[in-house]
């Protein structure tokens, strides 16, 4: 490389080739030309050194970038000050950003309004509202937002990145000036919240001011607001504005975003139309596009797409793409073959990627690889435990469930949260721990999750773990602390009071359900059906069970409901009942079914309606084992011996050749 000499032109020289560099993202060339202006000298150049800081931090060679700075031999010049915080919040190390920041006016070196905007966002990504707060007061003090409108617009940012929407709007209300970029930190602040419904109207604003023109962004958010509540309606308007100004072929962000917006109000075909209409696709186009089917449950159809972007357009999925597919697959094959390519591309390690694998393989039915995939994890998080111990618990692994929450709260900075809480729950009363069930009842109080927190869910679980363990009286005392019930919680009581024959108790909860407007569900009339068969109130459980056949509970009996008085009926000796409300069932019996008749016609001494119930048990399933046994003893019983030979003789031969 030729040798420059001192003067001002080479330095002009210098200073392009750096951009040069910056620009082109070629580092070995920037290191070269680095080290060149080293050997010329020129390093504590203060525009070269802010050139060089600039260069590297674009890089992302953050400490680099800080050696030049410290090697400069007057270390107050802002420009440079600036290309190392802006090059801190670039790369989101906002903490870094801040602490350079403070040593900045430490050195008495006075912030510009570059220096502020770069420590507002440092702000915005560390969560910084107390910090944020104290430059917005030397911001004002300074009089910067009349001279400046993007300090307006990055505190707006600031203050929504926080939380704090209020704040932020009332920033936005004293701005002197207001252009688009001060309107979309604040809409995009808004849908960022799920405020879609104020992010519209703002919008809408905008778009009655004369001297306002939404752009790209603002449409952006605009329809990310109509995607996230489904307004279909308001999503079109803007589609017709978008295409109108010639947007749909402009901006690739904007016709990505109309594909998602009516992909999540569930136009699948018109989000199809859409996506054929784009001049050209990236993966978050095909992922738009995935994500509606798969949330409109076409699973097909959203791993076809995987199949097009990467053959027929080579478009490599994304993290965003393959969480996308996972939900799609409901069987363990596709799932791992999608599990494989997630390896080849190395994305197995990252935190969303491997929830989303627990939970498919958990809704395969593969606990074990869903461990499998937990264990592997080189970082986890509440999700991912949760995820896991929801797997075990359906699936009545209980003990693994209450093993992994023990895991889990041995990991640092992880905590339970509401359904790890729950699914904990389930598990001790599934086990009937009722030591482990207390404890985790313990955690929810500490938490604040108790009785007066909308968590229904949990306190119903609270409820079911006593009512499970056997204890009634501290299920009671939980359920009558609860400052909302639903039919759940009501439903968890009224099996308890029903596991131990207390029909008195179990009707007053139903009445106390209808004075509070709660519908019983069909599990609480499973409940009272089975309590008053156990207990011998035949009227009882007839009575309600016309409740339910009129349509006055507002459901109609299922399946589960008639076994429930058959074996009613059964108990009472009233098979003939039995045998009539079998044969005027709106559905086909099941083999339940007629095994509860096989077993109240052996109690009886009933044969005739034993020898039909048998028939159709064995048309059912030809080999079913337990209707034989069931007709041999009500043979026996009745004293027909031949006739139990000959049941006895075709279940051998039915059974020699099934094993054949």
């Amino acid at each position: 490389m030729k040798r420059y000499c001192r003067n001002p032109s080479d330095v002009y020289r210098f200073l392009a080739l750096i951009k040069d560099c910056a620009h082109k993202r070629d580092m070995r060339k920037g290191e070269d030309l680095h080290h060149e202006i080293c050997r010329n000298g020129l390093e504590k150049d203060a525009f070269i050194a802010s050139s060089l800081i600039g260069m590297y931090a674009k890089f992302g060679f953050m400490e680099k970038a800080r050696e030049i700075l410290n090697n400069l031999h007057v270390q107050d010049d802002v420009v440079s000050w600036n290309a190392l915080i802006g090059g801190y919040t670039k790369h989101h190390l906002g903490n870094e950003a801040l602490d350079c920041f403070n040593e900045m006016r430490e050195k008495s070196i006075s912030p510009n309004v570059v220096t502020y905007v770069s420590a507002l966002k440092a702000c915005a990504i560390v969560r910084a509202p107390y910090k944020g707060q104290e430059i917005h007061i030397e911001v004002l003090k300074k009089g910067l937002l009349d001279k400046d409108v993007s300090i307006g617009s990055t505190l707006i940012e600031m203050y929504t990145s926080c939380g704090l929407l209020c704040v932020a709007h009332d920033v936005f209300d004293k701005l002197p000036n207001r252009d688009i970029y001060s309107w979309n930190a604040l809409i995009g602040g808004y849908v960022t919240h799920e405020c879609d419904e104020k992010a519209l109207e703002c919008f809408d604003e905008v778009q009655s001011h004369w001297d306002l023109t939404p752009d790209a962004v603002t449409y952006v958010c605009a329809l990310k607001a109509c995607a996230s509540i489904g307004a279909l309606y308001k999503g079109q308007e803007i589609h017709g504005e978008v295409m109108s100004r010639g947007l749909f072929h402009q901006n690739r962000i904007v016709a990505n975003s109309l594909v998602d917006m009516y992909a999540n109000c569930g136009m699948l075909t018109k989000a199809k139309d859409v996506f054929d209409c784009m001049e050209g696709h990236d993966v978050v186009s095909w992922t738009s596009l995935m994500t509606g089917y798969v949330k409109c449950e076409y699973n097909e159809e959203a791993l076809r797409c995987l199949e097009s972007m990467q053959g027929h357009e080579g478009i490599s999925p994304d993290s965003a793409t393959f969480v996308c597919c996972l939900k799609a697959c409901l069987i363990a094959e596709r799932g791992g073959y999608i599990h494989a390519e997630i390896v080849k591309k190395g994305l197995e390690r990252e935190v969303l990627i491997g929830n989303a694998l627990i939970d498919m393989y958990v809704h395969c039915g593969l606990i074990e690889s869903a461990h499998g995939v937990l264990s592997k994890m080189p970082s986890r998080d509440v999700i991912s435990w949760t995820t896991l111990i929801g797997g075990y618990v359906k699936q009545g692994y209980s003990q693994e469930a209450l093993d992994c929450i023990t895991k889990m709260q041995c990991e640092e900075d992880i905590t339970t949260n509401t359904y790890s809480l729950m699914f904990g729950l389930k598990a001790c009363g599934s086990l009937g721990t009722e030591a482990k069930g207390r404890e985790i009842h313990s955690e929810i109080a500490m938490k604040g999750l108790g009785f007066s927190v909308g968590c229904p869910f949990l306190s119903s679980a609270l409820v079911d773990m006593y009512v499970n363990c056997g204890l009634l009286i501290d299920a009671s005392y939980v359920f009558d602390k609860l400052s909302t019930r639903d039919d759940v919680s009501y439903t968890a009581m009224i099996t308890g009071f029903a596991q131990v024959g207390d029909i008195e108790g179990l009707a007053h909860l139903l009445r106390k359900m209808e004075i509070e407007g709660i519908k019983p569900n069909s599990v609480t009339y499973q409940s009272v059906l089975n309590a008053c068969s156990h207990v011998g109130l035949s009227d009882s459980g007839q009575a309600y069970f016309e409740v339910m056949s009129n349509g006055h509970c507002g459901m109609n009996p299922c399946m589960e409901h008639y076994v429930c008085i058959i074996d009613l009926f059964g108990r009472a000796g009233q098979v003939e009942n039995m045998s009539e409300l079998v044969g005027n069932m709106p559905f086909h019996p099941n083999s339940v079914t007629w095994h509860a008749v096989l077993g109240a016609c052996r109690k009886w001494g009933n044969v005739e309606a034993g020898h039909d119930a048998f028939r159709h048990a064995i048309e059912m399933a030809g080999s079913d084992e337990g209707a034989y046994f069931s007709m041999f003893n009500i043979y026996m019983d009745a004293g027909m011996h031949v006739d139990a030979k000959c049941i006895d003789e075709s279940r051998l031969r039915k059974s020699s050749i099934r094993h054949v």
